[in-house]
């Protein structure tokens, strides 16, 4: 296991007790309203969402090369997109 993945489930650990924590507290609140109990169930889907954050597949997409050249002073060009190739 690299020292990558080691801080991920470091991170989902964390998020998912906050989780846990804030659903423990908006359902067990008997002396609170609903305002109360609707914060805490709101927090629990921010620390679930936080918590699967780490994971995300962003990092194995590939990246697009973007190129710019200028023919000469007021004539740029747009940039141009190399295409997506999988390696």
């Amino acid at each position: 296991m690299s020292a990558t993945d080691v801080v991920r489930c470091m991170l989902t650990a964390l998020f998912a007790a906050g989780a846990v924590h804030a659903l423990w507290c908006g359902l067990l609140s008997r002396s609170s309203g609903w305002r109360s109990r609707g914060d805490h169930l709101l927090h629990t889907v921010m620390a679930l969402a936080m918590a699967v954050m780490p994971w995300n597949g962003g990092g194995m997409l590939p990246e697009a090369q973007t190129t710019f050249s200028i023919d000469g002073p007021g004539h740029g060009h747009h940039a141009a997109h190399a295409p997506l190739t999988a390696e």
